[in-house]
C-alpha cells in the first residue's frame, strides 16, 4: 500500500504520525511524504526517518499556498495498486484504515 502524507508545519503531530505509520506490521508500505515548504523543522523531521526506514520518501517543494496541492502531483507515481492519503493529524493510521493491516 501506498500512503501519501502532505506536509506543512505539522510538528505538534508529526512524529507521533510517522511512527504510527511505520509501526504497522505491513513491509510492503510506502509513505510519500510531500513537504510543501515547512518552516517548523517538519522537513529535517521528514529527511531523518527517510534516512532511518527505506519505505519512507520525502519530496520537498516550495510552498504552494493550497492545502490539496501536495497530494495531488502528477508526478507522484505510487509504487503500490491500492493508495491512500493521511494527513499528520490522523490520529492513528491503524483505526483510519485498519482493514488494510490485515
Amino acid at each position: 500500500m501506498s500512503v501519501i502524507m502532505p506536509v506543512y508545519n505539522e510538528m505538534p503531530h508529526l512524529r507521533e504520525a510517522l511512527e504510527s505509520a511505520l509501526a504497522q506490521d505491513m513491509r510492503d508500505l510506502e509513505l510519500i511524504v510531500v513537504d510543501d515548504g515547512s518552516t517548523d523543522g517538519s522537513g529535517e523531521l521528514l529527511d531523518d526517518f527517510a534516512e532511518r526506514d527505506d519505505r519512507v520518501t520525502v519530496l520537498h517543494e516550495r510552498n504552494s499556498g493550497w492545502p490539496g496541492t501536495p497530494r495531488n502531483r502528477d508526478w507522484i507515481v505510487p509504487a503500490a495498486s491500492s493508495c491512500s492519503s493521511w494527513t499528520a493529524t490522523t490520529p492513528s493510521i491503524r483505526a483510519r484504515c485498519g482493514r488494510c493491516w490485515r
